[in-house]
């Protein structure tokens, strides 16, 4: 008997700040939609870890990372930098 797997795809709303963001124990993790690609992101810091947030993004098949050593930021600004962050890799500025 065969069986008939369903699958569906979904666009995802390039530009409209789309993300998914996961808070767990001590860190966060997950990743942001902008125009120019997806970011990956990580954060830690509670009293049992470092603080840090890391960056990740491939932009014309180069890997891409920025980290914030010292630094937990909240989501709503991890978004932003990782917006900021693909713009000036996108647009190759400092």
């Amino acid at each position: 008997m065969k069986t008939k797997i369903l699958t569906t795809t979904k666009a995802l709303p390039i530009g409209q700040g789309w993300s998914r963001i996961e808070n767990r124990t001590g860190w966060t993790d997950g990743w942001v939609v902008t125009p120019h690609g997806i970011v990956c992101i990580y954060s830690q810091g509670d009293d049992n870890y470092y603080h840090f947030t890391r960056l990740d993004f491939a932009w014309n098949g180069i890997h891409h990372i920025k980290t914030f050593d010292g630094k937990r930021y909240p989501n709503r600004y991890i978004v932003t930098l990782a917006k900021r962050f693909a713009q000036k890799i996108a647009f190759n500025q400092p």
